[in-house]
């Protein structure tokens, strides 16, 4: 997970020329109560990977960005 801002999003996302979209209120929710829970995560200090990327010094500058 790495956050972004809209800025960076250039077009909708597409397989095989098919716009991917979610048309399911409950799964939408269950993908975001996923990302809270691991940015939550992260915020304590969990390491998923050894290569992981600062997430939430990314966020903390997106957020001055604006």
């Amino acid at each position: 997970m790495l956050p972004i801002t809209d800025e960076y999003i250039e077009r909708e996302y597409t397989i095989a020329g098919n716009h991917l979209m979610l048309t399911s209120e409950h799964t939408a929710k269950k993908i975001e109560q996923k990302a809270k829970k691991v940015l939550g995560m992260l915020k304590r200090g969990v390491k998923f990977t050894s290569t992981q990327p600062d997430v939430t010094g990314i966020l903390e500058k997106l957020k001055q960005g604006r």
